[in-house]
């Protein structure tokens, strides 16, 4: 009876564990980060302490705390390879990287002159500002998309119906098992 108790404490215990785990999601917009993180259930970590690391020297650069919706922002100068720890309740922990070295562009831009016939005045277009705009305008087509695929990991990453029918099923093996083990060494005896 003993052995039966043990393996279902041992069962039982890294299942609880699992039910609270966190998932974090870190987004890079221009010089913003942004990151979400939620509980295996869907639920935002409100109030979770946020750590953001340079991910090559493994420097602290910024503390914070998560928000009601689960979310944190800041503003990075310098962009750099991050590792961002997200800490819940219990000392629940989710780690998540993102290389910010990527997307900036740090070649200098010349600005070109257009020559315009009919009117003979010149115009200068401004490379910069019209990649900011750019920048911009597909940054707003994509936040949908980047909202959706949020979700869709909060869906995926949470327990469901079927994660728990499986687990009363191996419960239920296992005590099947013993059973057997021990009614033979009774029959046996």
């Amino acid at each position: 009876m003993r052995v039966v108790l043990l393996l279902l404490f041992l069962l039982i215990v890294p299942l609880s564990a699992f039910a609270h785990k966190i998932s974090a999601f870190v987004d890079f917009e221009g010089d913003k980060v942004t990151v979400f993180s939620y509980f295996n259930d869907g639920a935002p970590v409100k109030g979770g302490k946020v750590e953001v690391y340079d991910k090559k020297t493994g420097e602290l650069l910024l503390t914070g705390k998560t928000d009601e919706n689960g979310e944190f922002s800041f503003k990075l100068e310098n962009p750099k390879s991050i590792k961002v720890v997200v800490t819940g309740e219990l000392g629940h922990k989710a780690v998540s990287e993102l290389n910010l070295s990527s997307g900036v562009e740090t070649e200098k831009v010349e600005s070109k002159t257009v020559k315009e016939e009919k009117a003979g005045e010149f115009q200068k277009v401004n490379e910069e500002l019209l990649r900011k705009i750019v920048r911009e305008e597909i940054e707003k087509q994509v936040k949908p998309i980047k909202v959706e695929l949020s979700e869709i990991r909060k869906e995926l990453s949470g327990t469901s119906t079927k994660d728990v029918f499986a687990g009363f099923g191996w419960i239920l093996g296992i005590f099947g098992a013993v059973s057997l083990v021990l009614s033979r060494r009774r029959d046996g005896e």
